[in-house]
């Protein structure tokens, strides 16, 4: 049988040859059979090749009948046996290990020690587990190999897919090595994901090297390890000589091996030389010379034979789906220094070679030594500088095509619609769009899914969606990625509708449609949607596979129904670090950050590596629950693992110090951050917000800083600058944000506009507010809220109620902060009536429940209206009495209208709530200086004292001149301090007369007190 060699997308194929037909074919078509496999691969950093076999053999059949082969030699005629002979200088060996035990990190410390790449050197496609599918389930799927030299002696290692989904795959992997290198943590020990794999190569006779790595960890158990490993092996029907393998102790992340756990090498030398001791070299045949496999050249004198042959595009494909670029320049190099003449179709090779490593310079000499070019050549060298980054090549290349009068076809269009990735790229996307229409390649799915890709890209969804509905015919990746788009955009009943055309038309499901629609129920759809796909998911077998699990856990989280993630995550029977992750989110999200952290510390036990995303989670976690402490801890563990300097880390990192009012720290690891994202920026303006402090100017350029730099606001941007400009009361940088949001075009967003009308009423421009909420199209509860609120803090309860009845008119059903908002209004106005009425329609009327701040109001309410009795009858019936935020408005509001016996009532019970909290003292210390009872207040602050509770000063400012002037209590340091205590004194005397002229005159220090520090 000839031996043929078909190259595919993704992988090449070649059939085992019974004896190669003639010299001149032998180069090109070599025999492959187990003892012939023997052949050194590149040295290249990392080979990721899928071979696949024909025809099928039974694995162990083929073992046997090699080894009879080898005994029948031996024992019929030294001639024979004369000819097989164990090759000295080679290894091969395959890798068997769970994805999160170290594999990665330890083939690279191996490939670094053989000088294969520098240590400073990043080679993204050396990672052996790099595939994006391969780490969302956390097993191995493509049989990525490499190689490397030491003392002379080659070892090939190749990797081994790790379910028995693939157990084709690993036969026919196993078959063409000798050894086996078992890497196991050092903890956890052999777990069953790599058992499939394990129990085939048990069966096939191979000798092995069993490698506990992360031994520098502090809670490895190597000897616990070792024998859960021994014990394993016999379980799978080891031979003696099999449970007799040599253990290898190992620190893949400090590249350090030892035969000993407590006695590790400098280097990994001794996990080299047990691999050359204990694995067998390959038996190959002497008397056949030693051709080029599909993988690699052995000799020069094979490589000039296939280059003489026209046969050498061959080896530019397996060049390109090995990742080897070394093979690729070894081939072209020898076409330029032999002077040899190549037609359009082996030149598009060289093209798509540089192009496929992102070298378009080298592609573009190839391109313009060209006498002739077709579409491919042209397509190629597109994508070439579009893998590069480079879009506008890419745009001039297709310019110069045109005007070539070359042919497009589907693939050139999809490339530079991809080059189109910006919103300002969208015009020209469109231009593109009406190429594709004159072209005729509108109906064609393949490009219907590039447009409908470039127009989400650029921020034209409306576009998408047309697209999407005008193809005549979908396939499931079309619908897979409309799904995905919809879930991204909000609109999840339209997700929802492809979804089920996708089934009830018969379309086959992938991997991607369970987590695609799942995401949907993220944030746009009920959870029940989620309930129903979860058990659809059940009935068509995907809910087993990781990447569905974690989507139902997420799903879960994101609703809030921690309970239910846990569940999900405790049904898995495969968890990986995206697992964890959203477990920890879950417990983010719902307030539960000491749960988040336990579920971080034991994620850490288990000896599962946190990335940048896990780590930035749980830091999440931390600031909901304001851990500094815990937050510094893990501040140190990202220095430690070098992800401090991650984008997401730092901006977690950012935030959880801004909302523990750390400013300083907060912008400390903001400044560190090498790249920042409009995230970051959104995070410190928190530390700005939170704070208070007289740092708003400093916001502000630091915000402008970023612009300049390139970095555009967003909808938060514009929301947290506004809120600062309103939480200081400057009316003129509010403006000019203001006018910002209309020149980008924020202003229409429903986000900002509520943030406007915030921003008005607190710097005391109702009429600015009222402007801002009647000019927005399409106002939602929230902006109701918003001018409700605004009509409360300014006084005007008629019109706030006026407003209220509008909005019900208007067919909004008011919430928690519109009944909120309807009875502060209420109480600042003296509506004691319509207060009353309200509160006791929110049950019968709305369908709700008061709530605590609707209670602490109505107190404020009742005791402004002098029926303090009332009020404490309403705290004392409530579902709430023993909250201090009741009590602490009763006794406000009993100072208010000056009641000392129920402010000494109320102050006594608060107290009692709340021994440690600094404002309570304050609080009541207060009611007594207001009385002149200044030794009573003197005892209150001693006791205060003595408990070392502080508080921080009340701040008061005002904007006179676009300059804010602040004062703290008892201020003496403005340079027209004089003046205004004069002025203070003047006014305190006016309303003495006016509200209280039977009072004796008061000390003047407890006037300023009281002004000045805000009760």
């Amino acid at each position: 049988m000839d031996m043929a060699i078909g190259f595919h997308t993704s992988s090449f194929s070649l059939l085992t040859p019974r004896k190669p037909s003639s010299s001149s074919s032998s180069s090109l078509y070599p025999s492959l059979s187990k003892h012939r496999f023997g052949l050194l691969l590149s040295s290249s950093p990392i080979i990721t090749t899928s071979l696949k076999f024909r025809p099928k053999r039974n694995a162990t059949r083929c073992r046997k009948l090699v080894k009879c082969s080898v005994s029948q030699a031996a024992q019929t005629t030294t001639e024979k046996k004369s000819q097989l002979m164990r090759r000295r200088d080679i290894r091969n060996i395959a890798i068997i290990a769970h994805v999160n035990h170290g594999k990665t990190t330890l083939v690279d410390s191996m490939l670094k020690q053989a000088k294969v790449f520098c240590d400073n050197q990043f080679i993204q496609e050396r990672i052996m587990d790099s595939n994006d599918l391969e780490c969302e389930r956390g097993i191995t799927m493509l049989n990525k190999n490499t190689s490397i030299t030491f003392k002379d002696t080659k070892i090939n290692i190749i990797d081994t897919p790790g379910h028995s989904d693939f157990g084709g795959e690993v036969e026919h992997i196993l078959n063409m090595v000798e050894g086996v290198l078992l890497v196991v943590d050092s903890v956890e020990g052999p777990i069953p994901q790599t058992r499939f794999v394990l129990k085939k190569a048990l069966e096939f006779g191979l000798a092995f090297v069993v490698v506990a790595n992360k031994i520098d960890r502090l809670s490895a158990r190597p000897a616990y390890v070792i024998n859960s490993t021994l014990e394993l092996f016999i379980e799978l029907n080891a031979t003696d000589e099999q449970c007799d393998f040599q253990a290898i102790y190992a620190s893949g992340i400090q590249g350090k091996a030892g035969l000993s756990p407590d006695n590790l090498g400098e280097d990994l030398g001794p996990l080299f030389e047990a691999v050359i001791r204990c694995i067998p070299g390959p038996l190959i045949d002497k008397d056949v010379p030693q051709e080029p496999q599909a993988c690699s050249i052995s000799s020069v004198s094979s490589l000039k034979q296939t280059l003489l042959s026209n046969d050498w595009p061959q080896f530019l494909k397996v060049s390109i789906e090995s990742g080897d670029f070394m093979l690729g320049q070894a081939v072209h190099a020898y076409l330029l220094k032999s002077h040899s003449e190549y037609d359009t179709f082996q030149a598009n090779n060289l093209v798509n070679l540089y192009a496929k490593f992102r070298r378009p310079d080298d592609a573009q000499r190839v391109f313009n030594d060209m006498l002739v070019r077709n579409t491919i050549t042209w397509t190629s060298l597109m994508k070439g500088y579009l893998e590069d980054g480079n879009a506008e090549s890419v745009f001039q290349i297709a310019c110069e095509m045109h005007r070539m009068e070359e042919k497009f076809n589907e693939h050139t269009c999809s490339v530079i619609l991809q080059a189109c990735n910006s919103p300002e790229d969208g015009i020209l996307g469109g231009q593109i769009h009406g190429f594709i229409i004159k072209s005729g390649f509108e109906d064609n799915v393949f490009v219907g899914t590039s447009l409908i890709s470039m127009y989400s890209r650029t921020g034209y969804f409306s576009d998408a969606e047309k697209v999407f509905n005008s193809l005549g015919c979908k396939d499931v990746r079309c619908m897979n990625f409309m799904i995905l788009e919809y879930s991204k955009a909000g609109y999840g009943e339209k997700a929802f509708k492809v979804f089920v055309y996708l089934i009830s038309s018969g379309f086959e499901l992938n991997d991607y449609t369970f987590p695609n629609i799942i995401s949907v129920c993220n944030d746009n759809v009920g959870v029940e949607g989620g309930k129903q796909l979860q058990g659809l998911a059940v009935k068509y077998g995907f809910v087993r596979q990781i990447s569905v699990g974690n989507a139902i856990v997420s799903m879960y989280g994101k609703h809030g129904m921690v309970e239910e993630a846990k569940r999900m995550f405790s049904a898995m029977s495969e968890r990986n670090l995206i697992s964890w992750t959203a477990l920890i989110s879950s417990y983010a999200r719902s307030g539960q950050g000491r749960k988040a952290i336990s579920c971080f510390v034991e994620l850490l036990g288990l000896g599962i590596f946190c990335d940048s995303i896990c780590l930035a989670t749980v830091i999440d976690g931390c600031s909901e629950c304001t851990s500094f402490e815990f937050g510094l801890q893990l501040h140190g563990f990202a220095i430690k693992l070098g992800h401090v300097s991650d984008v997401s880390v730092g901006t977690a990192l950012t935030d959880l110090y801004a909302k523990c009012g750390n400013l300083k720290h907060a912008r400390m690891v903001f400044d560190g951050l090498p790249h920042k994202n409009i995230a970051s920026l959104n995070a410190i303006l928190v530390g700005y917000m939170e704070t208070n402090a007289d740092d708003e100017e400093d916001a502000m350029i630091l915000c402008s800083q970023q612009r300049l730099a390139g970095m555009k606001p967003d909808v938060v941007t514009f929301s947290r600058l506004l809120s600062l400009s309103a939480n200081h009361a400057c009316l003129v940088r509010g403006s000019s944000l203001h006018a910002y949001t209309i020149k980008t075009g924020f202003e229409a967003d429903p986000i900002v506009g509520n943030a406007l009308i915030t921003m008005y009423a607190k710097c005391g421009s109702i009429e600015g507010a009222y402007r801002m909420f009647k000019g927005m199209s399409g106002c939602n509860l929230v902006s109701w809220n918003a001018m409700l609120s605004a009509y409360a803090l300014h006084g005007q309860g008629k019109t706030a109620l006026l407003l209220f009845e509008e909005m019900k008119r208007e067919g909004l059903a008011p919430d928690d902060i519109t009944i909120l908002a309807v009875l502060q209004a209420c109480s600042y106005s003296g509506l004691w009536e319509d207060g009353i009425r309200l509160f006791n329609e929110i049950e019968p009327k709305y369908g709700g429940k008061p709530i605590l701040e609707h209670f602490a109001c109505m107190v404020d309410l009742l005791g402004r209206a002098c029926h303090l009795s009332e009020a404490m009858n309403l705290i004392k019936n409530s579902p709430f009495p023993d909250s201090p935020l009741l009590w602490r408005s009763l006794v406000s509001v009993s100072k208010l209208i000056g009641d000392l016996n129920f402010s000494m009532l109320a102050s006594k019970h608060l107290l009692n709530l709340e021994p440690e909290e600094a404002g309570s003292y304050i609080l009541v210390s207060n009611i007594y200086a207001g009385e002149g009872m200044l030794d009573e207040a003197a005892k209150v602050r001693t006791t205060m004292n003595d408990l070392k509770l502080s508080k921080e000063a009340g701040c008061s400012w005002i904007e006179i001149d676009n300059k804010v002037h602040r004062f703290v209590a008892s201020d003496k340091e403005h340079r027209q301090i004089r003046e205004i205590y004069v002025k203070l004194d003047l006014l305190t005397d006016e309303m003495k007369l006016k509200y209280d002229d039977d009072d004796d005159d008061d000390d003047r220090t407890t006037h300023h007190h009281l002004v000045l520090d805000p009760v």
